[in-house]
């Protein structure tokens, strides 16, 4: 994959043949930051049908590649056939080989879709201390244990803001959410799993926090322990 800004038609060429030119516009830059313009946001539907990469394909685009920001599980699970077809291997296998054996990761479980391709939006589970190894190595600019497992530049451009979006939150990253946290204004970039798996990242406290729980979808999760509790507690003394 050269850069983050190559058109997905190069791995889905039956979207060169499209009336609708926006789809020959999304990159993968714009699957990375949920802004493709893919309107799927009914995730019901799209994982339960029978194929999950028609399925966000034949979606209705809301709007030109980068002018909207719509999450979307389907338009994160087209980037595991990105990787599937740039690499030869599955999303998972590719992780295992570079990511998750390096690390020691070894509690790492990912599911597949029906036609078994590694489910690119969800479906990968962890335990804590996989989770906190992952955030910091992003803490530590991709190295770990003094080896450079992914590029410095990839680790801070991901974990910077790259759609500065309003709505739930103030900004995403690559695949991270970024918002401020605690009293003292924190920038955080985080990875937010089903009701309430979080891996925070505060690099000016030089602090990972993670928190698996189960919480209501609506409810806010474990955000206010982290700003009331965790960082009220790390910050700098006066």
């Amino acid at each position: 994959i050269e850069n983050v800004d190559v058109p997905i038609a190069e791995y889905f060429p039956e979207l060169k043949e499209r009336d609708n030119p926006y789809w020959r516009q999304i990159t993968v830059r714009h699957l990375l930051t949920h802004s493709s313009g893919v309107n799927d946001a009914d995730f019901l539907s799209w994982s339960q049908s029978e194929n999950w990469v028609d399925y966000t394909l034949n979606q209705n685009l809301a709007g030109a590649p980068g002018s909207v920001f719509i999450y979307s599980t389907g338009g994160s699970h087209l980037l595991s056939v990105v990787i599937r077809q740039a690499t030869g291997m599955s999303e998972y296998e590719y992780g295992l080989k570079n990511l998750f054996e390096p690390l020691g990761m070894d509690s790492v479980r990912w599911s597949t879709d029906p036609q078994g391709i590694t489910d690119g939006g969800n479906g990968i589970a962890m335990n804590a201390y996989d989770m906190a190894k992952f955030g910091q190595l992003f803490l530590d600019g991709g190295k770990w244990r003094g080896r450079q497992i992914i590029s410095e530049e990839w680790a801070i451009e991901s974990g910077s803001v790259q759609y500065a979006q309003t709505g739930r939150y103030s900004a995403y990253g690559y695949q991270w959410w970024i918002r401020k946290f605690g009293a003292g204004g924190y920038d955080t970039f985080f990875a937010q799993g089903h009701f309430g798996q979080l891996i925070f990242v505060a690099p000016e406290l030089n602090l990972v926090s993670v928190f698996t729980s189960r919480f209501p979808n609506d409810s806010g999760g474990p955000f206010p322990y982290f700003a009331d509790y965790v960082l009220a507690s790390c910050e700098p003394l006066l």
